[in-house]
């Protein structure tokens, strides 16, 4: 199958940003070409592997580590199909298995951290012209936020899963360090 080929080459090159974007500008042309069901069944089948993945993630009790070409494929299905449909058969899986994403994300580093901004980032591009609510979102953020903020240790800090931050000044900026 031609479009998962064209899939399995877009993942591989996430990390070469140049050749990304010269990929990016082509690929709707590319995904016309490609039998429309055909598309939309290796897409979804892509969503059930990811959707999966995650799940084994949260079962194991382990919360989730994104990889680039988790993020890389949800930002070509919000270019391919649109995300302001309240109910459509790739984009609703997609929304639900990013926001299942940021649900059990940790937040124990500085990668982390930046991983969980372009989470929330994604979510806006996608929910921007639908006006939808993700109250995940707003949780994450308040993590975040506390994570920025210094604090003595007695000082109580509100949170949902306290178990997600290992290190609850990890964003605290020193007087003393170099910017």
């Amino acid at each position: 199958n031609y479009f998962d080929v064209l899939l399995d080459y877009y993942e591989s090159v996430t990390s070469n940003q140049t050749l990304l974007n010269h990929i990016g500008k082509n690929l709707l042309h590319l995904v016309q070409l490609a039998n429309n069901e055909q598309t939309k069944a290796n897409i979804q089948n892509r969503l059930r592997q990811y959707h999966d993945s995650l799940s084994e993630q949260i079962e194991n009790g382990k919360f989730c580590e994104i990889d680039s070409s988790f993020v890389v494929f949800f930002k070509l299905i919000a270019h391919l199909y649109p995300t302001s449909d309240f109910c459509h058969p790739i984009t609703t899986p997609a929304v639900t298995s990013l926001v299942q994403a940021i649900n059990h994300s940790s937040l124990k580093s500085l990668h982390s951290c930046r991983q969980a901004l372009f989470l929330i980032d994604l979510v806006k591009q996608w929910v921007s012209k639908s006006h939808r609510y993700v109250p995940e979102v707003i949780v994450l953020l308040t993590k975040l936020i506390q994570l920025a903020c210094p604090i003595e240790k007695s000082q109580y800090v509100i949170t949902n899963s306290s178990k997600q931050i290992s290190n609850n000044q990890l964003l605290v900026l020193n007087k003393n360090s170099d910017l």
